[in-house]
């Protein structure tokens, strides 16, 4: 017997990171909604059998969501995330789009949800509106949790950190521990064959990439880009070391294959972000926007299972 197939409704949906998890673990995904065209057009490609809304959430009535679709039981969502970055946080300013977290809680109060799970960059739970979204939930009549997951843990390759935040209707959530992962991400890129989608480095960052041996640390990538090149800011390269787990994905190609100089292929970053490695995306640039803003698979999937076996959906 499997695991019970619930509805979900997955907000600022982007590439489907947190679809692809949800599906995995038996929910049904019946509409994605994603305003930027690109986005959308990657999840439409990627989850087929799943509505895709190309609007804004503030745009969304959850009366129309259950006319066409019925009773959702989870409504999942990673609202923009750019206002609670260490750089905006660092500089003390703050960006509209921050308050669509409470856009995405009216949401879940127009349907009623039994569930929403809501995820942000760790900062995130910094913030003061990390805080009013708490209350908010509960003055809404939801049971709320919030931790902040490394993806590692649920069985990802990246040591990505991320804040969630989980209100049930009919009880207090507990976060699955999970385990260490033990795995070297390296190894499992080694097992991927060609040919690879790969993007296209200019001569000058080449060069750069050229002066990053294998296994070198954070702070040593550092040095050696400021020696190198004082005038481009390549500050947020990383390789993928030798041993141990990926750091996290952005969306940028600031990951650096362990041993090539090269950044990672699309199917490199798939399988680390736990995406299917035939992850389809109009280009390469589309691929790394995508996986490097996308909520890792196993992490949903591994809520999705804690809340069925919980009983709280």
């Amino acid at each position: 017997m499997g695991i019970e197939q619930k509805k979900i409704v997955s907000l600022f949906a982007g590439g489907g990171g947190s679809s692809y998890g949800y599906k995995a673990a038996g929910g049904k995904v019946v509409l994605a909604v994603e305003m930027d065209k690109t986005a959308a057009n990657n999840y439409r490609h990627n989850h087929l059998g799943t509505d895709v809304w190309e609007k804004s959430v503030t745009d969304v009535r959850g009366a129309d969501i259950v006319n066409k679709y019925g009773i959702i039981d989870i409504l999942d969502g990673s609202p923009p995330c750019q206002g609670f970055s260490q750089l905006n946080i660092k500089k003390g300013g703050s960006v509209a789009k921050n308050s669509l977290c409470f856009e995405m809680l009216r949401i879940a109060d127009e349907l009623q949800t039994t569930v929403f799970v809501m995820e942000n960059v760790p900062e995130f739970a910094k913030a003061p509106e990390f805080r009013e979204t708490v209350k908010e939930a509960k003055a809404k009549g939801y049971i709320v949790s919030a931790a902040i997951v490394n993806a590692s843990r649920y069985g990802a390759l990246t040591a990505r950190k991320r804040v969630f935040i989980v209100g049930s209707r009919k009880g207090k959530f507990v976060f699955p521990e999970g385990n260490e992962n033990k795995l070297n991400a390296s190894d499992e890129i080694a097992k991927l064959k060609e040919p690879m989608r790969h993007g296209r480095l200019s001569e000058r960052k080449q060069k750069v990439l050229g002066k990053i041996p294998p296994s070198s640390t954070d702070s040593k990538v550092k040095t050696i880009l400021k020696q190198f090149d004082k005038l481009s800011d390549y500050s947020n390269l990383r390789r993928i070391p030798l041993k141990g787990l990926s750091p996290t994905q952005v969306k940028n190609d600031s990951l650096i294959h362990p041993i090539e100089i090269r950044p990672l292929s699309i199917e490199e970053m798939a399988l680390i972000q736990g995406f299917p490695i035939t992850f389809w995306a109009k280009n390469h640039r589309d691929a790394v926007e995508r996986i490097g803003n996308s909520v890792c698979p196993a992490v949903t999937k591994t809520i999705y299972e804690a809340l069925i076996f919980q009983g709280l959906v």
